[in-house]
């Protein structure tokens, strides 16, 4: 048998499940309505793809009407009807196609810019983290770093500066380290 407890809990969901129902409804009662007509990537080419044929067309009808009368009053109108209304139709759709360019071109900037920031967010933090934990490269854990006796730059053991040095003439170092700078070579640890 069921509890007076759950006849009353199953009595309050409906009307809680109503109004949840109302609130969405509205919600999406904005979405569907738009204001105003908005200018995508896909009504640009769609309109290139018609506007260009369509101007083509008008221009070879008014060329093909025009070629067929000896009378000049009679060339006049398949000249002005056909051939400006479908030369000024190439012209639009050849706008919209290179408006459709343009903005995928600047689209995939965006998507670029979005991975190199995330890109640099990350190395940021990886830094940032490495430095409080005083573990950037030459210190525990981290690569060696190795400087010449009186050079102010440190390098990564595989630089070409260092790599045929022997170890008389080179010292260990941390990055960050007083006085010294990384290597542009090697591009030594630390240097973001």
């Amino acid at each position: 048998m069921t509890d007076v407890t759950d006849i009353a809990a199953l009595a309050v969901e409906p009307a809680a499940s109503a109004a949840s129902n109302e609130e969405l409804t509205e919600a999406l009662a904005g979405v569907r309505r738009r204001s105003q007509l908005v200018v995508t990537e896909r009504w640009l080419m769609v309109a290139g793809a018609v506007m260009m044929p369509l101007g083509v067309a008008f221009t070879l009808l008014g060329w093909y009407g025009a070629a067929h009368t000896t009378r000049l009053f009679e060339q006049v109108p398949y000249l002005v009807s056909g051939g400006i209304l479908g030369l000024g139709l190439i012209v639009i759709g050849g706008a919209c196609y290179f408006g459709y360019w343009v903005s995928r071109q600047v689209g995939n900037q965006r998507e670029m810019l979005d991975t190199l920031v995330r890109i640099e967010e990350r190395l940021s933090a990886g830094v940032a983290a490495a430095t409080d934990n005083g573990d950037a490269g030459g210190s525990r854990g981290g690569p060696p770093l190795y400087a010449t006796k009186t050079g102010t730059m440190y390098h990564r053991a595989d630089c070409p500066v260092v790599l045929n040095r022997p170890s008389s003439e080179l010292r260990t170092v941390r990055a960050g380290e007083k006085g010294l700078t990384p290597c542009r070579i090697c591009d030594a640890p630390g240097t973001v």
